[in-house]
Parts: C-alpha cells; sequence; structure tokens
C-alpha cells in the first residue's frame, strides 16, 4: 500500500497553485499587451517571424518617407521648370517683335533691359531651394549652382532615394543639361594642376605618407606642374610602399598601399601649414588605400574632347558660327582636343575669336568687329554648338544673354536667330518636365505598392504575434476559476492541528 505523505500533499498543493498562477500571468500579460507573443520563449519559431515582419515594415516605412521627400523635390522642380517656360515664352514674344523691321535701336534697348530681368529671374529660378537644398545642383545640394551668369557650381550627379530594396531614383536635378553648360572634364596624366578645383589649382609644397606597415616620407611636390608629376613623386617616393593613380571614375587620386601586413592606417597628412593635401582631395588616414576627392578641372587647350562629360566624351561634327551678317559652316571631324575645336573656329574666316568662357567649363565665341555680334548655332540636326557650350541650344542662360546682347547691338540677324535657340530651349525644358513627372508617377506608384506590402505584412504579423482577446478573456476565467477551486481543496485536505502550533 502507498502511504501519502503530508509533505507529498503540501508539495502537490503548492505545485498545483504555481502551474495555476503561472498561466494566470501569462494570460493577464496576453490581455494587457493583447499580444500571444511577448517574449522569445512564448514561441520561439513565431517570433522569428515577428522580427522579420518588423523589419519589413521599418523597412516599408523608411521608403515611404524616401518617397515623400523625392516627390516634394521633384514636384518643385515641375513647378519651376513651368516658371522657366513662362519666362522663355515671355523672351521669345520680345525677340520675335524686335526681330522685324518696325523695331527701332530705341525700342529694343528698352526690351533688353525686360531681358535682363528675365535672366536674372532664371538665375533665381536655377537656385531653387527645398530646405537649404538646392535641387538643381546636382549632389552638391548645400553649394548655390548659379551666382555668377552662365557658370555652373554644381556636379552632374544626382542625389538618390530608395525607394524599393536596391532600386534607386535621383531626386535633384543637374541644372548645367539646360541652364548653363559644363563640358565636366576628367583628368588625365597631362592635366595641370593649375586647372584643378575649378581652376583654383593647388598649394605648392609636401605632404607626409605614412604606409600601413608604419613607414614614413615627405614627398616634395613644389616642382609639380602635372597629375603625372604628382603620381610620380608619390609612387617613387623613398621609404614608403604606396602607389599612385588615376582612380576608376577618372576624376581623383588613388593611393594604393602595396604592404601585404598592416599595422595602421594609411595616412597623407599636410606638412607645416600648408593645403597641398588637400587640394589633391588625398588628405585622409584609410585601413586600406585612399581614393580621393573629386578634382573638378577646368578646361585648358590641351584638354582631350575623350575626357569631358565626365569622360563620356563628345563626338563633334559642325556648327554654323554667325557675325553679322556673315555665316559658315564649322567641321569637327578631325577635332581630338580643346585647341582642335578652337582652331577650327578662328581659322573659319569670319573675323571670330574662339576660347574658353570665364566659367573655364565651355567655350566662347567673340566678334573681332565690335560693330557686330557673334554666336554660334547648329548645323541640320546636330548638337555640337550646344554640346560645346558655345550657342544656347543647352543654355537658357547663355541664350538670354544672346538676345540682351543682340537686343542692345540692335543686331537683327542675331535677335531673329535667337528666336529658334528659344524655341529649343523650350522643347528642352518641356522635354525634362516630362521626365520629372515621369519620376514622380514612378514614386506614387512605387508608394501605393509599398502601403499594400505594409498592409499585408501587419496582417500577417498579426496573425502570428497578436492574441485572440476572446480565448484570453474565456481562459482567464478558467484559470481564475480553477486557481479558487485549487485554494479551496487544499484548505479542506490539509486541515492544521496542535502539533502545527508546536515549536
Amino acid at each position: 500500500m502507498f502511504r501519502i505523505t503530508n509533505r507529498m500533499m503540501y508539495n502537490n498543493t503548492l505545485f498545483n497553485i504555481f502551474t495555476n498562477n503561472e498561466g494566470l500571468l501569462k494570460t493577464q500579460e496576453e490581455l494587457s499587451t493583447e499580444k500571444r507573443i511577448n517574449k522569445p520563449s512564448d514561441d520561439p519559431t513565431g517570433i522569428s517571424r515577428v522580427l522579420d515582419y518588423r523589419t519589413r515594415i521599418s523597412s516599408n516605412n523608411q521608403h515611404t518617407r524616401n518617397i515623400d521627400e523625392g516627390t516634394a523635390w521633384l514636384n518643385l522642380a515641375d513647378s519651376t521648370f513651368n516658371g522657366m517656360i513662362e519666362l522663355l515664352k515671355r523672351a521669345k514674344e520680345i525677340a520675335v517683335s524686335q526681330g522685324g523691321t518696325p523695331a527701332t535701336s530705341d525700342t529694343r534697348k528698352t526690351y533688353a533691359k525686360e531681358v535682363e530681368n528675365l535672366l536674372s529671374h532664371m538665375i533665381l529660378l536655377g537656385n531653387t531651394t527645398i530646405g537649404g537644398k538646392y535641387i538643381f545642383a546636382g549632389q552638391k545640394i548645400n553649394t548655390a549652382p548659379f551666382t555668377s551668369g552662365a557658370i555652373y557650381f554644381g556636379d552632374k550627379k544626382e542625389v538618390q532615394i530608395e525607394m524599393e530594396t536596391g532600386k534607386n531614383m535621383g531626386m535633384s536635378l543637374d541644372g548645367s543639361t539646360i541652364l548653363a553648360t559644363d563640358l565636366s572634364p576628367d583628368i588625365n596624366g597631362n592635366t595641370f594642376l593649375s586647372s584643378l578645383n575649378r581652376g583654383r589649382g593647388i598649394a605648392s609644397g609636401s605632404i607626409k605618407i605614412t604606409d600601413r606597415a608604419g613607414n614614413s616620407a615627405i614627398v616634395n611636390l613644389s616642382g609639380a606642374s602635372t597629375i603625372s608629376d604628382v603620381m610620380n613623386a608619390i609612387s617613387s617616393a623613398g621609404g614608403v610602399n604606396v602607389t599612385a593613380s588615376i582612380n576608376s571614375s577618372g576624376n581623383a587620386l588613388f593611393i594604393k598601399d602595396d604592404n601585404s601586413i598592416a599595422t595602421q592606417n594609411l595616412t597623407i597628412e599636410e606638412v607645416g601649414s600648408g593645403t597641398t593635401a588637400s587640394d589633391l582631395g588625398i588628405l585622409a588616414s584609410r585601413p586600406d588605400n585612399i581614393e580621393g576627392l573629386d578634382l573638378s578641372p577646368n578646361l585648358t587647350t590641351s584638354t582631350p574632347l575623350s575626357l569631358l562629360n565626365m569622360g563620356s566624351g563628345l563626338s563633334l561634327t559642325s556648327l554654323i558660327v554667325v557675325n553679322g551678317a556673315a555665316s559658315g559652316s564649322v567641321s569637327f571631324s578631325s577635332a581630338n582636343t580643346i585647341s582642335d575645336v578652337i582652331n577650327s573656329i578662328n581659322n573659319s574666316g569670319l573675323n571670330v575669336t574662339a576660347g574658353i568662357d570665364s566659367s573655364g567649363r565651355g567655350l566662347q565665341i567673340v566678334s573681332n568687329n565690335s560693330s557686330t555680334f557673334a554666336f554660334a548655332k547648329e548645323f541640320g540636326s546636330g548638337t555640337s554648338a550646344s554640346d560645346l557650350g558655345i550657342s544656347g541650344g543647352k543654355n537658357v542662360i547663355k541664350t538670354l544673354t544672346l538676345l540682351r546682347d543682340a537686343l542692345n547691338n540692335n543686331d537683327q540677324n542675331a535677335i531673329f536667330d535667337s528666336i529658334g535657340l528659344i524655341d529649343t530651349n523650350i522643347d528642352k525644358v518641356v522635354g525634362l518636365r516630362g521626365e520629372v513627372g515621369g519620376r514622380v508617377n514612378r514614386l506614387e506608384g512605387m508608394k501605393g505598392i509599398i502601403d499594400q506590402s505594409n498592409n499585408d505584412t501587419v496582417k500577417q504579423r498579426t496573425m502570428v504575434e497578436d492574441a485572440d482577446m476572446a480565448k484570453a478573456a474565456s481562459d482567464l476565467a478558467l484559470l481564475q476559476t480553477a486557481y479558487q477551486a485549487t485554494l479551496q481543496s487544499a484548505a479542506k485536505i490539509i486541515q492544521p492541528s496542535l502539533l502545527d502550533f508546536i515549536r
């Protein structure tokens, strides 16, 4: 016969009470949080799925915020383009009214003042900002892209937003595609140091290099005049095991540490109070190699055409040079450098002088006769004039400047020809506006997809994570009844005796 001791009854009673208490606590927690899973031990497999759903929702919410910001930028660009179109239409009205014989020198000078105002307004539109960021400056969103005429201070890159994992879209725009030409040359070994940093050049001096093995050397660059000079001086520096070259993008220096074993960062420092390393874009300390900053060289006569447009190059054909009543075509079929282009224009016999403009990033044509006005326009369906930045085909600011100067010079031929350039610019802006509209549509469509994905993911997470409130309430009532029953039955079975009070 099996004997039931008091201790066994006490232990069993306590176990049942604790079990009921645990069940009550879990059920009360589910009711208070409305969650079935409150800690990993509640459902190890389920919590893994819940965390995955939460990650998706967080990612979707971030993409939604990105899309909202991108849409705001692009909508502002759309309205700005609309303002540009209206200004160009007014400029065309002026050109049409003043290109005919009824117009006089006095009326043309009067309208030249209005065109000057249109030009100023156009530059203001080019400097449009949102949240203090310039939307037409490429990735240089903190830099005003237009501060003095047709000089563009932005770059040709776009600020990208991630609208979906692995899928990006640009929300800032390159103002040089329409307002002011920027030929944006890359660098090669023959690039002059004086042309770097948009013509500011670099400070003459020395830099200190410490490789990853801890070896150091001072490199004197005071005698360097080209990129090749800099690369050779760095690569041949005694005591350090590094090699200098041009990076894969073609716009900066790349310093490679050739040590197989590293004990510290590769470091390039200034010597004294100099700024040579900073000007070269290589002032840095990296655990592997150093890729410098964009050196932004200006044009020189020796710049190859193949380096223009960030290394994409130009395929030039022909253009027409107009100087007063005279005009003629100029072919660039054998041109390889900026010098070749300039010489072809200057040797055209049209009494003009071509050269690099004040921005250092495009070309210009000037008449050698103070009584005539010179400019370039396209030959047939070509784009050489606008590609080189010497017409108004992709340069609204230069087009309006041309019209203003033609009005002031009472040059009827130039006024008439400006009409075609204005039309080209209007078509270009309309095209860009359509492109922006297409981007907005894509973003709005993607936002709808993300919203639906979020709703579906929330439902899936709810099915796994959330508690069945009706069931939890029912379970709580049953557990409370069981708990009370356990206490009552235990009180009846385990009766205290006098022995319980003997100490």
